[in-house]
């Protein structure tokens, strides 16, 4: 079931990253690029959220992720995931304004040390010295604590992409909307799009607000770097998951189906029509099909 799922995670990660890229350069026109740029961060929005998703399907599954874990690769992936989710020296995170809560989260990260993570591990050995200087945190604290969250991180700490999950892509939160149109300028474009065939409209105005919201999230003050510092974070962490992802599933081929591995010459299929990435383009506003 877990492969499945890792299977299925890769999947979307895949193709909502391979759909931002293509957005990005989909533009031409105002309009278009307007119709572009809404294109590139929706995609961001879905991915954020499935980043976040996939972080929290492996690790509670931790424990079966241990075999795959020797596999280079994957070892060099999960630690950039963990350290960037738990904020275990990840400079992109953002700091835990409460000690205790930071603790539950760098527990959750490690299993307190029950799980075979790399030597030296940055959230390992963070872990380890924070629990001894907290002595008021006991393992069976912390154990009980993580259990009550029923597997969800600590609120102490979050990063970009799990604040886009919760507050926008998944969401639509009230409280970050009303910060987004608060923010709001007389110089900001509420422009709406509207044509005569269906489903071929850009309500711009709403965009506009879901990326005042998407950059709100992020306490910079600056929207440009907000905005890369948040594709910046997507495409590092989707990067990683993509590596990830890929290691544990030829680690799962290579310990349990090795015939079929080898046998795979002779059901190798050539796909000779593939086209370049930088030759495609995704456009929002098209004509309908008639009969």
């Amino acid at each position: 079931m877990f492969i499945l799922k890792m299977g299925q995670l890769g999947n979307e990660i895949n193709l909502l990253r391979f759909q931002m890229l293509v957005a990005m350069r989909s533009g031409g026109s105002e309009i278009h690029n307007e119709a572009s740029n809404a294109l590139t961060l929706i995609n961001a929005r879905f991915l954020a959220g499935r980043l976040y998703e996939g972080w929290v399907l492996c690790g509670a599954n931790v424990a079966m992720l241990r075999k795959y874990k020797r596999v280079a690769e994957a070892k060099a992936a999960w630690r950039e995931i963990s350290r960037y989710f738990s904020g275990a020296g990840a400079p992109m995170g953002q700091k835990a304004d409460n000690k205790r809560q930071r603790l539950l989260t760098l527990a959750r990260l490690v299993q307190l040390e029950s799980v075979d993570l790399p030597p030296g591990s940055a959230g390992l050995e963070m872990a380890r010295r924070e629990l001894k200087s907290a002595p008021d945190l006991s393992a069976k604290d912390a154990i009980r604590a993580l259990r009550a969250e029923a597997g969800k991180l600590s609120t102490g700490y979050q990063s970009v992409i799990e604040r886009l999950r919760h507050k926008v892509a998944f969401h639509n939160d009230d409280e970050a909307a009303g910060v987004a149109y608060d923010a709001m300028t007389a110089d900001d474009d509420l422009s709406d799009f509207h044509t005569c065939h269906r489903g071929a409209v850009l309500y711009g105005s709403a965009q506009t607000l879901n990326t005042l919201m998407m950059i709100s999230v992020t306490g910079n003050k600056d929207r440009a770097e907000a905005v890369d510092r948040i594709m910046g974070e997507i495409h590092q962490v989707a990067s990683h998951f993509y590596d990830y992802v890929e290691a544990v599933m030829q680690s799962f081929f290579e310990n349990y189906m090795q015939e079929g591995l080898d046998a795979l010459e002779d059901g190798k299929v050539v796909v000779d029509d593939a086209i370049k990435l930088s030759d495609i383009k995704l456009q929002y506003f098209c004509l309908p099909v008639r009969e």
